[in-house]
């Protein structure tokens, strides 16, 4: 029987580890796009790609244009390659694929691009010329309204098929690649600018739900087991009260980032 749902990840680059799907659903294809020539898996289909580019943007290249690779698909669940997968992939992307052609999980700080733009300026992830340039010259000249709303686009379910989300995707990719290099300061702007709905999915990577969890990236993997308890505990903190308190207490906290 032919699938018509695809769950996919990419790997480019020595970032991360390919974690196995523990409950693989019969009615999806998993596959994962990397330059691992040596990476094998038993619930993931490999597919090698050979390039010249930096690990990043193919990373994102794979990431936002699922319609330029997986068109033989109707339906897509794309994950960063440090989510696990638990049960029932097939139940959670129908479910949003019938309210939008697009959802991406409730971001878990923030509900503002502008905010965002500020905390990646804040933590150096860009400059000062790109978060001017991003708020004078896209968000307030185009009147992109504050408190918008804000994903984690870490997971990502889509139509990818369908013509406004192809069009969103490469505008998304353009931005990406010639304004800034954060995604999350781009897709909200994109979808607003396109009138493109959305769904902000209350399931998360960070909180108690049957379909997602979250690891650490392997660079925050450290040889103090209480330094990465305590990221990890950060990470997902909308599980319980305790991650909580830790997340709130490691975003002051500096040298356990």
């Amino acid at each position: 029987m032919d699938k018509d749902i695809v769950v996919y990840t990419s790997l480019f680059g020595d970032y991360d580890e390919l974690t196995e799907v523990s409950e693989p659903d019969l009615e999806c294809e998993y596959i994962c796009f990397t330059d691992q020539i040596n990476l094998k898996s038993k619930t993931w289909k490999i597919i090698i790609i050979k390039h010249n580019n930096e690990s990043a943007y193919m990373n994102r290249m794979y990431k936002i244009l699922p319609h330029r690779f997986l068109s033989e698909y109707k339906a897509s669940l794309y994950v960063d390659s440090n989510i696990i997968l638990k049960k029932n992939m097939s139940q959670i992307i129908r479910h949003y694929t019938t309210l939008s052609n697009i959802s991406i999980p409730k971001h878990f700080m923030r509900n503002c691009i502008y905010e965002e733009a500020l905390f990646c300026l804040r933590t150096n992830k860009i400059d000062k010329i790109i978060y001017e340039r991003l708020i004078n010259q896209y968000y307030l000249l185009n009147k992109f309204p504050k408190g918008y709303g804000m994903g984690e686009n870490n997971i990502i379910i889509r139509k990818h098929n369908s013509p406004e989300i192809i069009e969103a995707m490469e505008q998304w990719w353009l931005f990406y690649v010639n304004i800034a290099k954060r995604d999350q300061l781009s897709l909200m702007f994109i979808l607003w600018l396109k009138n493109v709905n959305f769904m902000l999915m209350q399931e998360t990577s960070r909180n108690k739900n049957d379909y997602f969890d979250y690891k650490l990236h392997k660079h925050l993997i450290s040889k103090s087991k209480v330094k990465t308890f305590l990221r990890s505990a950060s990470a997902r903190r909308d599980r319980n009260l305790l991650f909580k308190l830790i997340g709130k207490i490691m975003d002051n906290c500096k040298g356990y980032k």
